[in-house]
């Protein structure tokens, strides 16, 4: 078994070696993808998803699936693609 010699690094109990945690080039696009996903659809539906929430609670069924949620996941998954 080898031994790390750097201080406060995770190394490789069987090499030694310093344990590599970068994001791989796939989770950055990922990343990437799901950041402008929020920015661009997410955030800007918060107030319409509250004020559909509300609407449902006023007519005495808040568990009522929001328009908005619905169509949110269906531009998800469009861009899953």
């Amino acid at each position: 078994m080898a031994v790390c010699t750097t201080p406060l690094i995770f190394c490789d109990l069987l090499t030694g070696d310093p344990m590599n945690f970068d994001y791989t080039d796939k989770v950055k696009n990922m990343q990437a993808r799901l950041i402008a996903f929020m920015d661009e659809h997410i955030y800007p539906a918060e107030s319409v998803y509250h004020a559909e929430v509300e609407a449902n609670r006023a007519a005495g069924n808040a568990w009522q699936p929001t328009k908005i949620m619905e169509e949110l996941k269906a531009k998800a998954r469009a861009g899953n693609q």
